[in-house]
Formats: C-alpha cells, structure tokens, sequence
C-alpha cells in the first residue's frame, strides 16, 4: 500500500511511504514524466508522512528506524540521513511551512493492550487489562482450546521484531514463546491446545511480496519445525488433524496435506476475501469478503460447504462502534451481542483494526485495544 504522496516544490517528483505490511515500510520517490521510482530507505522499518523542503534538495518523514516513530531527514537521492526530534511520542503527518523555516507534526504515544470482557454479563462493564507491556504492543490473542492458555504476538518497534508470546488465560504469567531474528505474528492453536501455529518470515523478505513460511511450536519451548514453506496469507487457520488452511496467490483456498497443498475453492477475482476458519468438524469453512466499493453486495460474512457453491450468511454494513453479532451456521437466529468493541486506529495503517477471540466456554471475549497517552501537536523552528 501506498500512502501520503507529496508533490516536490517543482512539481517533478511525489515523495510517498510504501507499506511492506504491519509496521514496515519505506520511503519513496517517482519521477512523474518517467514513472520511474528510486527506494531512498532500505531500513526495513516503518517510513511514511514525507514532506519536502522548500528548495526540493531534502524530503523529512517519520520512521521508526530508531526505535520509536521520530522525524527525519534525507536527501532526495538518499543519502545524508540525518535524525531530527527524538523521544518516545511517535512523530508523524508533518508539513513543512512555506518559507522552510518551521515544520510542524503530530506527536502521539499509544499503548495496543489485550484487554477481556464477559459476554455473560449485562449493562455497562469495564474491560479488563490482561496483558500490559510499556514498552511493547500486543496483538492477535488467541485462547487455547483448553481454555488454560492466551497466545498473541508482540511488538517493539524498530528495536525488534514480532514475536510470540503465551500466557495463562486470566493474563498472568505472560512469557516469550518464540523470540529471534525473524518476524513471527498471528498465532493460531493446534487442538489439543499443545502447540502453536504461526507465521514467520525474514526481514529481507518484505521487500516485493513476501511469502510466509510457517512454523509450530510446542507451548513447552523448543525449536520450531517448518509446516510450509511458502504462502502469501498470513493468518491461516489449524484444522483438527494439524492441516493448515489459507489462501493461496490467485484466489484458492488451499488446505496443506501430506503431498503439498490442496485447493478447496477459488474465491472470485472481484472478491477481497480474508480470515478463513475451519469448523469444528472441519467440514465447513467460514470467512469474510471486505468491500471493494460503497454497499459491496457481496461484503460479509459468507461460509463454504464441501462440494457445496458458497453462500453469504449475512451481508457486511457500515459499523463505527464494533458492535457483536452471533448467529448459527446456517445463518439463522442473528442475535446482537450486548456487548461494543473500540475500533483501535492506527494512522500507519488504512482501516481500524480489532482482532478478537472466544473463550471455549463461551464466556469471555479477548481482544486488542488501543489506548492514547498522548495526542499533542509539536512545531520545530529555524529547522536544519
């Protein structure tokens, strides 16, 4: 994805973040009667927000390069890197003024928490926080069939890369599962609530289109074992026997098996579909088709039967306060749950973004959520 495109003063060239996925991305110039485009960062960080100076010689963006998201400042054929604020508020959406002698941002410092509500209690109720970590954000959380156990992964950004951690199903107890050199996200639990399944892949491999490899790990520790190799979804789910199910490159659902893959299904070109999920007998596959256009008729919530064409269980509508619904497999009995989820915002990605889990007794909601400390709006003068 590509974002905040910023025309040079002479009106030659657009500056532009280009988003790898997650927080990663770099920094970008396309010259426009050539249409060529020259990388300026290869930081395998996060760039994005350009804005360049009043004589063109220098384009300033935020990065987290450092470790936290700060304002920097490079030469428009990259080179002369140099940082311009520094802190631990994340420093981004800048412009510069007219005469080049101030620049002015927004300065945020946010929190991604796993927080839980009870879906067994009526009327207003706090959410609450089971896992909190200062220095790193937390995603994705997964509870174990067992219901003894929280996956999720965490991040630090700029400083090191995602990992999976587990703790106890109340938030105690949280310990790294997998830390090293690689970026490992979307933790997904095998049956018997003995290993984790997730997805893995290098640094070097953002750059182009990434394919993710995935691993297992048992929750006791130890080294991990490669499932598969190559894939381009990233949040697979675990079937009953271990098969991993995703979407392959052009469009199928493909389930993993001994001899490599298999396709179930192909979704339609014209279909932006995501999150695919066994059931429990794996005999059905659920999933979400997101909005290509304004009132998508085909967005929603739809779920695939062997042998069977797919059908759309209830059509996707406009939905600001995250509000929870549940219905049976055949798409009857819609019940609203009395229960909203705040829509987390960030403003490096395009949508908000909530990821949530059921307790296997049905009882407790898990989920992601963010908390603003701080949303200030900061100018530099007479910057060099």
């Amino acid at each position: 994805m590509n974002s905040a495109p910023r025309f040079s003063p002479d009106g030659r060239e657009v500056a532009f973040g280009s988003s790898l996925g997650g927080p990663y991305g770099e920094l970008e110039v396309v010259n426009l009667n050539s249409g060529k485009v020259r990388q300026l960062t290869h930081d395998n960080a996060l760039a994005l927000s350009p804005a360049w100076s009043a004589d063109g010689r220098f384009i300033y963006f935020a990065s987290s390069r450092g470790g936290t998201l700060n304002i920097w400042k490079i030469a428009e054929n990259g080179s002369q890197l140099e940082q311009i604020t520094s802190g631990q508020g994340d420093d981004a959406q800048l412009d510069i003024s007219a005469d080049g002698k101030r620049i002015v941002f927004s300065s945020f410092r946010t929190n991604v928490n796993v927080v839980q509500l009870d879906l067994d209690t009526t009327g207003q109720q706090s959410a609450k926080l089971l896992i909190a970590d200062a220095a790193r954000d937390q995603f994705g959380p997964a509870y174990s069939p067992d219901g003894k156990h929280l996956a999720y992964f965490s991040n630090f950004k700029g400083v090191e890369r995602e990992g999976i951690w587990l703790a106890n199903a109340d938030g105690s107890n949280p310990v790294p599962l997998v830390q090293d050199q690689r970026i490992n996200i979307f933790p997904r639990w095998t049956r018997d609530s003995k290993y984790l399944v997730y997805a893995s892949y290098s640094s070097s491999s953002l750059e182009g289109s990434p394919s993710t490899e995935y691993r297992r790990i048992s929750i006791s520790g130890g080294a991990p074992q490669t499932l598969l190799n190559s894939a381009p979804d990233n949040t697979a789910d675990v079937g009953s026997d271990g098969q991993l199910l995703f979407q392959g490159s052009h469009g199928q659902v493909q389930t993993s098996v001994s001899q490599g893959t298999q396709t179930l299904m192909t979704v339609p070109s014209n279909e932006n579909a995501t999150l695919f999920r066994w059931s429990p007998d794996d005999h059905s596959i659920a999933y979400i088709v997101e909005p290509v256009q304004e009132d998508d008729p085909n967005a929603g919530l739809w779920v695939y039967d062997h042998n069977k064409p797919p059908r759309q269980i209830i059509q996707g509508k406009a939905d600001t306060k995250g509000v929870l619904w549940k219905l049976d497999w055949s798409g009857h009995s819609l019940t609203r749950v009395p229960i909203s989820i705040p829509l987390a915002f960030h403003y490096w990605f395009d949508s908000p973004f909530t990821q949530f889990d059921i307790s296997p007794d049905g009882r407790h909601l898990a989920f992601n959520t963010q908390e603003v400390l701080q949303a200030n709006i900061g100018m530099l003068e007479n910057i060099r």
